[in-house]
Formats: C-alpha cells, structure tokens, sequence
C-alpha cells in the first residue's frame, strides 16, 4: 500500500520523494532507522536536499505521520465496510482495521502515537489525525444517542483495542501461539458489553 521512490532526481516533487523513502525506510527498519540521510539517499538525491523541505527529522517525521495516518483510516474504513450491518459489529470491524495496521505497520503505528510535544505543529498532520479519529467517533456515536456518553464508549472501545494492540507488540498477547498468550480480540471485545442496557 505504499509506493516506493523511484530513485531519480525529483525537482519539485522532492517532498513527496523524500516522505515516501521514509515511509519505507519506516516500514523495513522501524523508527530508529529512519534518518534524513537515509531518506535523501533512498530518493536520490543531495543529503543537504530534505533541508530544504523539513524543519529537521521532527518534520520530516510529521510529514510521513500525514500518510501515516491515511493509511490507518483506510484500514479502519475497510473493517467497517467488511463487517455486518449491526452497530456492535460495525465498531468490531473498526477494531479489526485499527488491528490490521498497528501489527502490519507497526512504526506507522508507533510515530502516530507519540507525544504531541516530539513533533512540530502541523496543520496537515492534525487533520488527518482528527480525520481518523472521526472514525472511531461516528462508529461509537451510533451506539450512543446521548452526546454525553459518546466520549466514555470511545474511550472504552478506544482503550480497548489500542492495549491489545500494545500487548501484541510487548509479546503479552500472541494469538495462534497456543500458550496462555493466545488470546483473540474476538474473545476480548465482548467484555466491553456494547448493548442497549450500557450506553
């Protein structure tokens, strides 16, 4: 799902080469490996070019975390589109997506979820990342006709699938190892009991 750079000269569409290296740079050597040098020489181009385009790594990394964040909205669309019509199921399906991209993308996953504070403001980055979080937003809604109770179901179905997504990544959860680690979402989400009587 992510192009790679060609590895030519890119005149005005340098930004977007460079941000495209980091995203695979990313993908294959996670966030310690992601450097401006690297980015500029999987690009093809000067190591002085991503000056000209970021305000250090800082930048160079809230501009990938714009794609980032695409990426992981696609995929929670995708699991909602996938799953039933019932609302349970609808925010399962979301769950799903939102799965999908922290264990295949986890770097992705990882410079999402970072510290508001290590990047520089970005408009860009802060609408895609209101963007995706619409998502979660609208599937709770409709599981939740009372303004005043959509932020706790958000926040429930939220925490939820975000720590079993951290426990798969610190190897606490690792379903189909057939130990005590395997356990599957779908025997944790019903624990949020998302029915009538709760919301």
């Amino acid at each position: 799902m992510i192009r790679k750079p060609d590895g030519k000269q890119h005149h005005g569409n340098l930004k977007e080469a460079l941000v495209l290296a980091g995203l695979q740079i990313l993908e294959e050597d996670g966030l310690a490996g992601l450097t401006l040098r690297k980015c500029a020489a999987r690009a093809g181009v000067s190591h002085a070019a991503p000056a000209h385009h970021f305000d250090g790594i800082a930048g160079l990394k809230s501009a990938i975390s714009v794609r980032a964040y695409e990426l992981f909205e696609d995929l929670m669309r995708q699991g909602i589109e996938n799953a039933g019509p019932d609302k349970v199921d609808q925010i399962k399906g979301m769950c799903t997506g939102y799965l999908k991209f922290a264990t295949e993308h986890a770097p992705l996953f990882n410079l999402i979820f970072v510290h508001r504070d290590t990047l520089p403001n970005d408009p860009d980055r802060e609408r895609a990342a209101l963007s995706a979080r619409q998502v979660l937003i609208d599937a709770c809604a409709a599981l939740s006709p009372e303004a005043r109770r959509l932020d706790i179901t958000e926040i429930a179905v939220w925490s939820l699938v975000h720590g079993y997504a951290k426990l798969i990544e610190i190897g606490r959860v690792e379903p189909g190892s057939g130990d005590a680690r395997d356990v599957l979402f779908d025997e944790v989400f019903p624990m949020l009991l998302l029915d009538d009587r709760n919301v």
